[in-house]
């Protein structure tokens, strides 16, 4: 090989090399902006799972200094309200109304103390004068610090849900117990529904918590705005106020069966399990985080109604032989938990107030059963949400007897005879007022007995011990059980989210 020859070949070479070296540092430098994003996208991360923690270490805060809430939703009051003013079916990542909203300004044409943008008259909402992190869009949180990215990039949003004001799915009884085995149940208490209070006879099996706890989920199961069936939404129906007739939130039959059947010995431990079990037997996973809780306070000293069902003529001479005709009043053995009726949804009102029957002792000898309607329970629960908050009992007394006739009109009757010559004790008389007492006697946590008080202005139609079917009591503000939902967000310059983060506790 001559020496024109040999050069040629280490040209080559080196040829190779550079391009090899030049391949190199392409790699080189990919791997490394590849490190930056990747480490980048975890500060973010980082920096969205911290925010979520500021959120809910701000509630907790919050929360411990104070539980009250503004009796008129404002714009101007809503950044010191804990309640959570979106739709309970809106995500906290979508909401324009979190918990301690601190979000974007807006104009509240609606005048309800919300941001609603899709309402006949939205609330107005102007990008250059409003819009705080560049996205063109409200936006609500909760609270900021400085972004890293943009001024107004690091927000937490939260969802602050009051406990109380949802169905406790773990009253009752949750024990492996079997009350009942002596009538031949081998179910254990904590999945059966049929259980009834202690001593165990035929005649209590299903009257126990535990089988109105069945009663009450079945009808949140397929409770929605169409109350009394007719394809239309009548005056009181609108949950949500769209003009659209929604169908049912969660829209599970049987819900009551598959949630206690499905219960595990000592209660479920989070709601999550409880929708993994409804969505194995119905094939349909809803999300009942807005209506049912696994913890809430149990008031453990309400009495259980002590009546039966009056089916044929019933004759009692004075008011000694209509009590001694009933079994001995006893405390609701496991106790029943309260549901807030200042705090809970539409779905939540209507199904605790749907199916409540009472005795009613308009004559010692005449008795008769009334029964709250869907229809009624609707309207009750629409009035309940115009005219809450309820500070105490007495107003909420008042407010019951305001019901009829406009609310609680021509109610059911089911049994027992009709006193001669007194129609009106059918329609316009002692029926409505019947109606208006179910609702305190259920509600009401203080029994309240009225069978010997003379004094006929205090005197009550319907007592507790006079309820054929009953939910459970009511409370007028938190009993101290909250659930927390923090979102944190890390957006870029232009709005768009980079990072996010959820805690919920």
């Amino acid at each position: 090989m001559d020496r024109s020859s040999r050069r040629g070949v280490v040209l080559v070479l080196v040829a190779s090399l550079l391009s090899l070296l030049a391949m190199i540092c392409v790699v080189m430098t990919h791997m490394m902006a590849s490190g930056r994003g990747m480490a980048r996208a975890r500060i973010d991360d980082s920096r969205a799972g911290l925010l979520a923690r500021s959120g809910v270490e701000m509630a907790l805060a919050r929360l411990s200094g104070s539980t009250a809430f503004p009796s008129v939703r404002t714009a101007s009051n809503q950044r010191g309200d804990w309640r959570y003013r979106d739709d309970p079916a809106v995500p906290v990542g979508r909401a324009h109304n979190p918990s301690y909203a601190a979000g974007e300004p807006y104009e509240d044409v609606t005048a309800d103390g919300r941001y609603e943008s899709s309402a006949a008259s939205a609330d107005g909402f102007t990008p250059s004068v409003h819009d705080r992190d560049g996205d063109g869009r409200h936006t609500g949180f909760s609270g900021r610090l400085r972004g890293a990215l943009a001024s107004y990039g690091d927000t937490f949003a939260l969802r602050i849900d009051d406990e109380s004001a949802k169905i406790n799915v773990n009253g009752g009884f949750v024990d492996r117990g079997n009350r009942d085995a002596d009538l031949g149940d081998p179910t254990p208490d904590h999945r059966d529904v049929a259980v009834g209070p202690e001593p165990a006879t035929a005649a209590a099996t299903g009257r126990g918590w535990n089988g109105q706890l069945r009663r009450i989920l079945d009808i949140l199961g397929m409770v929605r705005e169409d109350a009394d069936g007719d394809g239309t939404l009548d005056a009181g129906e609108d949950w949500d106020g769209d003009g659209v007739l929604d169908p049912a939130p969660i829209g599970v039959a049987d819900l009551g069966r598959i949630v206690i059947e499905g219960r595990p010995a000592g209660g479920y431990t989070d709601i999550r399990v409880v929708e993994d079990v409804v969505a194995a037997a119905s094939g349909i996973r809803p999300d009942l985080t807005p209506y049912l809780t696994v913890s809430s306070w149990v008031d453990t000293k309400v009495v259980r109604p002590n009546v039966h069902e009056v089916q044929t003529v019933t004759v009692y001479q004075d008011v000694s032989e209509w009590m001694l005709a009933r079994p001995p009043l006893r405390v609701e053995e496991g106790g029943r938990p309260p549901v807030n009726l200042n705090g809970a949804n539409r779905a939540v009102l209507q199904s605790v107030l749907t199916g409540l029957r009472g005795l009613c002792g308009y004559s010692i000898e005449y008795p008769r059963n009334y029964t709250i309607s869907a229809a009624i329970a609707s309207g009750a629960a629409d009035r309940i949400v115009a005219q809450r908050p309820f500070s105490t009992w007495r107003q909420f007394s008042d407010f019951c007897d305001s019901l009829a006739p406009s609310v609680i009109s021509g109610m059911n009757v089911s049994g027992g005879p009709v006193p001669p010559g007194n129609g009106d004790y059918q329609t316009h008389g002692a029926g409505n007022l019947a109606g208006c007492d179910i609702l305190k006697a259920n509600f009401d946590p203080n029994t309240r007995l009225n069978k010997t008080l003379p004094d006929q202005v205090l005197y009550r139609w319907v007592d507790k011990t006079d309820l054929l079917v009953w939910s459970t009591e009511g409370s007028l503000g938190p009993t101290g059980t909250f659930g927390i939902e923090s979102l944190g967000r890390v957006r870029d310059v232009r709005g768009d989210p980079v990072a996010a983060s959820t805690v919920r506790r």
